[in-house]
């Protein structure tokens, strides 16, 4: 049997723990989790993006721009942006399309059927008082 994965200093002298997450990290975390499932999902899927009317946009957007002075537009960086939600609508298109919802009969917790002490309650509804 292989040694254990070292996670720990005391494990293996190179290693160090990592800092705890800070909350921009856990952000950039979630977007990479959701891009390579979005990525995934497009690939596995063979989905195509309708790439038509992103040079139209990023024109438009760049005369909005200018004519609100807001300065240098970064053409490149719209255009990646545009193609990335583009590329997230035709995900939840396709899971919107072919989600499939189970609903499953509550059937109690442990004791339940059993009438007596032990027998769980149905859950209220979220907002709902309890008693």
């Amino acid at each position: 049997m292989p040694p254990p994965f070292p996670t720990s200093p005391a494990v293996h002298p190179n290693m160090h723990p990592l800092p705890p997450p800070t909350p921009r990290r856990q952000e950039l975390e979630e977007r990479c989790k959701f891009f390579l499932a979005t990525d995934d999902i497009l690939e596995r899927e063979g989905l195509e993006v309708e790439a038509g009317g992103v040079e139209e946009e990023v024109a438009r957007a760049k005369a909005q721009f200018i004519d609100q002075g807001l300065g240098e537009f970064n053409e490149e960086g719209f255009r990646l942006e545009t193609m990335e939600k583009l590329r997230y609508l035709a995900v939840m298109e396709y899971l919107q399309g072919t989600v499939k919802v189970n609903t499953i009969a509550w059937r109690g917790g442990a004791g339940a059927g059993e009438g007596g002490e032990g027998a769980a309650r149905e859950p209220a509804a979220a907002g709902a008082g309890s008693g």
